[in-house]
């Protein structure tokens, strides 16, 4: 009756699945299989065990994997259409307060607040606080709130350990919000979770009613759990003790979504006589890319430990690429890409990861004027954000302004006192004179029938567009750009409505501005006209079939949970990754910075690509940076580095660069083993030779200070550097 259950599992993997009962930690490596594990241990439990199908709950972070884990238990016990209790956390304590919300103040017809109603109700809060949302963010309060419920924390508990004074308004506004959701009968989403707690916490009835449902508790992806979750498992499973978590503390990348990397860290000390299995074989990645992930890791101190094996061979090494500048990274990157699509790897299989969202425009641009086909994962692409729609728009209006859709999109953004009233007017006074909303707004403007604060501010805009239509042969287009926000202030205008992602949507229109600058130089006749039909055609190419071949592009917080058979990581550089506050500050957020690289690497099945550039322009300047510590975390033996266009870049290529011979990781040159010190001479491919004259940092971290000769100094890591030791003369 059991060998079904239990055919082609590993050892370690049986041993989780048949588990008798009692606290179980299984931490699950990268690839080796814990979905697997979950849902034949969930059928083992019902089958072999004898419990009811819902007495088993099982936790998972996204209604997809609840869906999916639901369907394979079902096809592993020969059933369908049962009602399993595989859901979210979210989804689970929604269902339990439909029965339970009158003993926490709502009725069972309760409704749920989404990120979107609950911003729209903290905006009539300000208001009825005579609170001015320019001053007081409606978004700034919504994180604020949210945390503070993350971390169980009452309005009144909140204002304890308020840091900021100017912050007391936020005080105010949640004992507001408060109220308003209990006289509206409604929860947000993190009131789902945390009324179920107190609840628990506060009724020994409800607490053994809920105990006695789930005889056991499974929880996927427990590294990932926060204050709220952990206290609703340890209450859930407190009476019998049957526990099982499933998770890896390398894989720990959410602290800034209220994660708690101690949840996982801490198990065995929370749980007495807990059992520990650690599932390491992989079945995803080759031994060269297990071999580069396991070493970066085990930088990090703040681990359970596992040795990660494989049986898939070592495969190719990973290639470091290195580049001039972004736009030659870009075209490396595409030179592989075509030359993977020769070699028979599906466009599908193919990946970039980015750190920040902003390294993203260079790849999109590159890839559709290649006609390569792409998609954004978890997010926008770049054209179609927010800050860089509402640019466009005003240049669309620059261009045309008989165009209506961008009109009344910018026409009060930033805000210029333009209320719905008055734009709903001027809809009508445009249908009843036959004109377009721009020709009306004109005749108006011109006719003197715009009065008060919003006549004047129409009046203004009017005047802005005239003067930026005149002003556009001038000032050519990035200048333009320039005009725009500087006319409309529209970066305050970001600070203010969007303190938490204002900075990188400021970094977006930096970009923007790059690109009209490229557009414009690489052009005799650049045009406004030119540079928006390119943009109208690029962003025309993203409404396409999910199944189509096509690059995916996404951040490595993206990444988490999925897989390809190649992957490309780019903009291996510091203040990049990792970024500037990690290195500065160290401790856990260096080490989040590595289980993130960790992350990128282990989505890979047969090949990974790194690249870093030498410059790049970000943040409005041209930065020469470092490639990234991590990338001298990575072992020599499984490295391979593509060759360069400059010279005495080297040679040293691996199999499948596109044109490139295959080679091995560069073996390590004489004198180049051991610590470097202050006053050596050394020799560099590149720079040529110097003298060490500092010493930053320790370890991976270490960075050498080096005067070249004919040269300014140069920053470089002393174990990504591969600098030779030059034999001091005999005297």
């Amino acid at each position: 009756m059991t060998s079904d259950l239990l055919e082609n599992l590993n050892p370690p993997q049986r041993e989780a699945v048949t588990h008798p009962g009692g606290p179980l930690l299984i931490i699950a490596g990268a690839g080796s299989g814990k979905t697997r594990v979950i849902t034949h241990r969930i059928a083992w439990l019902i089958r072999e065990q004898g419990l009811r199908h819902s007495a088993v709950f099982a936790a998972t972070f996204t209604n997809k994997a609840a869906e999916e884990m639901s369907h394979r238990v079902q096809r592993l016990l020969g059933v369908s259409g049962v009602s399993l209790p595989i859901a979210t956390f979210h989804s689970l304590c929604a269902r339990m307060l439909r029965t339970d919300a009158p003993l926490v103040g709502r009725t069972e017809r309760y409704t749920i607040l989404d990120e979107a109603d609950q911003r729209g109700l903290i905006k009539d809060i300000l208001k009825s606080l005579g609170l001015r949302a320019e001053e007081c963010p409606p978004a700034y309060a919504q994180w604020r709130i949210n945390q503070a419920k993350m971390k169980m924390q009452t309005p009144d508990e909140f204002e304890a350990t308020l840091e900021r004074a100017e912050d007391h308004w936020v005080v105010d506004v949640f004992r507001q919000y408060e109220r308003r959701l209990g006289e509206s009968d409604a929860f947000d989403f993190e009131d789902l979770i945390l009324s179920v707690v107190r609840l628990l916490e506060g009724s020994g009835e409800r607490l053994h009613h809920w105990q006695s449902r789930f005889e056991h508790v499974l929880v996927d992806e427990y590294q990932d759990t926060n204050l709220v979750q952990y206290r609703l498992v340890k209450l859930l499973s407190g009476a019998h003790g049957n526990l099982c978590v499933v998770g890896d503390e390398d894989q720990s990348i959410y602290s800034w979504r209220g994660a708690d990397l101690d949840n996982i860290l801490s198990f065995q000390r929370d749980h007495e006589g807990a059992k520990v299995i650690r599932l390491e074989q992989n079945y995803r990645s080759t031994g060269n890319i297990l071999g580069a992930a396991s070493a970066v890791i085990a930088h990090n101190t703040e681990r359970l430990g596992k040795t990660l094996w494989t049986e898939a061979g070592d495969g190719e090494p990973l290639c470091l690429i290195g580049a001039a500048n972004e736009h030659a990274e870009a075209e490396r990157v595409l030179e592989l890409i075509e030359h993977e699509r020769r070699r028979g790897t599906p466009l599908r299989e193919i990946a970039i990861f980015y750190r920040v969202n902003a390294l993203s425009r260079i790849f999109e641009e590159r890839l559709a004027a290649a006609d390569v086909p792409y998609r954004i994962f978890g997010g926008v692409r770049f054209f179609e954000r927010r800050e860089i729609k509402d640019l466009i728009a005003h240049l669309d209006l620059v261009e045309n302004p008989e165009n209506s859709v961008a009109l009344l999109r910018v026409i009060n953004v930033p805000r210029r006192g333009v209320g719905e009233k008055t734009l709903r007017g001027l809809v009508k006074e445009a249908d009843r004179r036959g004109v377009s909303l721009w020709q009306a707004l004109r005749q108006m403007v011109h006719e003197g029938k715009l009065r008060g604060k919003a006549g004047n501010a129409l009046r203004a805009f009017v005047d802005q567009i005239d003067d930026w239509r005149e002003s556009v042969s001038t000032l050519g287009l990035p200048g333009l750009l320039d005009r725009i926000l500087e006319d409309t202030d529209y970066a305050a205008h970001l600070r203010k409505s969007d303190p938490l992602s204002a900075a990188g949507r400021v970094e977006n229109i930096e970009e923007l501005g790059q690109s009209l600058a490229e557009y414009e130089q690489g052009r005799a006749t650049a045009t406004l006209g030119g540079y928006l039909e390119r943009v109208a055609l690029t962003t025309a190419t993203d409404d396409y079939d999910p199944d189509e071949e096509c690059v995916n592009l996404m951040t490595l917080h993206c990444a988490k949970g999925l897989e390809f058979d190649v992957v490309v990581i780019v903009g291996m550089e510091e203040p990049i990754f990792p970024n500037r506050r990690a290195v500065e500050e160290q401790g856990r957020g260096l080490e989040e910075e590595r289980r993130l690289f960790y992350v990128g690497l282990t989505r890979a099945r047969k090949r990974v690509f790194l690249t870093h550039a030498m410059t790049r322009f970000l943040h409005g300047q041209t930065q020469r940076n470092l490639p990234s510590a991590f990338l001298g975390e990575i072992p020599r033996e499984v490295l391979a580095v593509a060759g360069r266009s400059q010279p005495g870049w080297g040679g040293r290529h691996p199999q499948g660069v596109p044109g490139r011979q295959k080679s091995v990781a560069p073996p390590r040159r004489r004198g180049t083993m051991g610590m470097f010190r202050t006053g050596e001479r050394v020799s560099h491919d590149a720079f040529g030779e110097g003298t060490i004259l500092g010493v930053k940092g320790e370890g991976s971290m270490r960075r050498l200070v080096i005067r070249f000769e004919g040269k300014e100094l140069v920053e470089l890591l002393e174990s990504y550097a591969q600098l030779e030791r030059l034999d001091r003369e005999e005297t």
